[in-house]
């Protein structure tokens, strides 16, 4: 999936292990690749993420041209305030309409370049908590798989303890038939032997309590697991140089500061209100029958610039809106 590709390199880059595999094991970094495929968190993050790119995109739409087309048709009939028809046949039109208006912005206060770059950061700000999610997801399942090979190494000690203690009770037993053995070293032994079968039982039902939560968040059974190796040369060399890249690289400080350069853009969009928008617009229209009058309809443009059946004017149109009881300020 794209969101695994997005974000398994960053949380790899991170950990200190050399992965291995072998046939018919699945090894840590495959159980980080799948969790992170089904992690509900991380595909509502990855989802998120999608969408503030695509209001980004839709913003951008504001400097392109707008193309609005319309057309009408029915039938007209025009009369007095008295319900009488103005002209005296009871004449009806046929009346149709059609228009194009073509309009660019040139100038709005530089609110729609504040708004691209706000959605911009806003973006930024939700890969890197995208990013964020990932490692979360990725220590958990680092953690749990380094459980379950502890939980396993633990279940084949306690197996090996209750076979000692029971071939230690055999011993005692056939001491005990020859006389060599008292009742009481029966009974310290079998007493031995039940707490190394009850050390077994508690240690199967951790393995199975950890092979559950594995198979919750990884999506695949926690058995056949390959041990990884450790790599120390890419640990810090110290303290002081680890603590620094936490603060360097850390994906949600890093997502903090963006979000501060989105909010920053927000109020320069904010203050575009204030500024007088400028607009070229360039409308045509083809009207007949309108107003009770036969024929083509047209207007006063018609006489600034018209082409071939087509009555065109083009406006350079500046508009300023007032301070209405500050809201912009207050918004801002």
């Amino acid at each position: 999936m794209r969101v695994t590709k997005l974000v398994l390199s960053s949380c790899l880059a991170l950990s200190p292990m050399v992965f291995t595999s072998a046939a018919s094991a699945i090894s840590l970094e495959e159980s980080v690749a799948f969790a992170i495929d089904y992690s509900p968190e991380v595909l509502a993050q990855y989802s998120r993420y999608q969408s503030v790119i695509r209001d980004g995109d839709a913003a951008g739409g504001d400097r392109l041209p707008q193309v609005n087309l319309y057309a009408a048709a029915g039938v007209e009939e025009t009369r007095y305030n008295n319900g009488n028809f103005i002209d005296p046949d009871d004449r009806r039109l046929n009346r149709t309409e059609l228009g194009l208006r073509v309009s660019q912005l040139l100038f709005d206060g530089f609110g729609t370049s504040a708004n691209v770059k706000r959605l911009g950061y806003e973006a930024e700000a939700e890969r890197l908590t995208l990013i964020s999610r990932a490692e979360n997801v990725s220590l958990d399942v680092t953690r749990l798989y380094l459980e379950l090979l502890e939980a396993e190494t633990l279940l084949q000690l306690a197996n090996r303890n209750v076979i000692e203690h029971q071939e230690i009770y055999q011993d005692v037993l056939d001491k005990k038939s020859q006389g060599l053995a008292s009742n009481s070293d029966l009974a310290q032994i079998s007493a031995r032997v039940a707490t190394a079968q009850s050390s077994q039982i508690a240690a199967q039902n951790n393995l199975f309590d950890l092979q559950t939560q594995f198979l919750r968040q990884v999506g695949k059974p926690g058995s056949n697991l390959v041990f990884p190796k450790f790599d120390s040369a890419l640990l810090p060399s110290t303290l002081d140089v680890a603590l620094q890249q936490a603060v360097d690289n850390h994906p949600e400080i890093k997502a903090a500061m963006v979000d501060m350069d989105a909010a920053r853009q927000e109020i320069r969009r904010e203050k575009g209100d204030y500024y007088p928008e400028v607009k070229i617009e360039l409308h045509a229209n083809k009207n007949r029958n309108v107003g009770n009058v036969i024929g083509p309809d047209e207007d006063m443009r018609a006489w600034w610039c018209l082409i071939t059946i087509f009555s065109m004017a083009s406006l350079l149109t500046p508009e300023l809106s007032l301070p209405h009881g500050g809201l912009k300020k207050h918004e801002r």
